[in-house]
């Protein structure tokens, strides 16, 4: 089992075995709705929730233990593969551009079309346009459609191919271990209808219930799953964490 499905395999069955346990409860509660105001209907909520907890904690304990493992170990692959070499005009053209005191964001994406999408020239001039950048507000005159096209992580990540840069997928493997995270301590619910839920309750002093929303979509292959939880090619991930 290589890595990027041991994560896949880890949290869509967390999941699946947490709506289990959400789809338990519910029932329950419904069959309790009939006694509602009664000793009866308050033990009979106590026991399904006490149910519910352990076995969500029970899923809980299995995907941290799985997750970190698989996040491990694709950190490791990570730090000791080789970078894809650039060609020697891809070099003269990076040398070439870095003696230039000024250039075009036009010229930039030039530059950066000419990497054929090897991560490592392209992170040569993502750093060069940032630091251009940087210049040019210092002077007071800053070229905002050059911060646009190469200084922001989204429009780097859109122009690799094949391979990141070993800190790139760095930091892209700490952005999918925090969505892991939030999903491994959530109660299932769709987070972007828990925040506003949240939010109307704390705004409108209102008591609706997390349980009444619409469940977190749990992928179904493992293109999907990666394509929820990162902007990172499935393509690039499989290529520079698997072994």
């Amino acid at each position: 089992m290589n890595n990027s499905y041991l994560l896949y395999d880890t949290i869509t069955s967390f999941q699946r075995k947490q709506r289990e346990a959400y789809d338990e409860y519910m029932r329950t509660m419904q069959e309790l709705d009939k006694y509602k105001g009664s000793q009866h209907y308050t033990d009979g909520q106590k026991a399904a929730m006490d149910k519910r907890k352990a076995a969500e904690e029970a899923a809980r304990k299995d995907a941290r233990y799985w997750t970190n493992k698989a996040l491990e170990q694709m950190q490791a692959v990570n730090r000791v593969r080789k970078m894809e070499a650039l060609t020697p005009e891809q070099v003269a053209l990076l040398q070439a551009m870095k003696m230039r005191t000024d250039i075009s964001d036009v010229e930039l994406e030039q530059i950066a079309n000419a990497m054929n999408g090897n991560a490592l020239g392209i992170g040569v001039v993502n750093d060069f346009a940032r630091e251009l950048y940087k210049k040019k507000e210092h002077e007071g005159a800053p070229n905002a459609a050059l911060k646009h096209a190469y200084a922001t992580p989204p429009n780097f990540s859109k122009k690799v191919k094949g391979q990141y840069g070993i800190p790139e997928m760095e930091a892209a493997l700490r952005d999918i271990a925090s969505t892991c995270a939030r999903i491994i301590n959530g109660d299932g619910a769709n987070p972007a209808r828990a925040m506003a839920v949240d939010l109307h309750n704390s705004v409108y002093g209102t008591n609706i219930s997390r349980d009444s929303l619409k469940r977190e979509n749990i992928a179904t292959s493992e293109t999907e799953f990666f394509e929820s939880i990162s902007s990172v090619p499935y393509e690039v991930i499989t290529k520079c964490l698997n072994d």
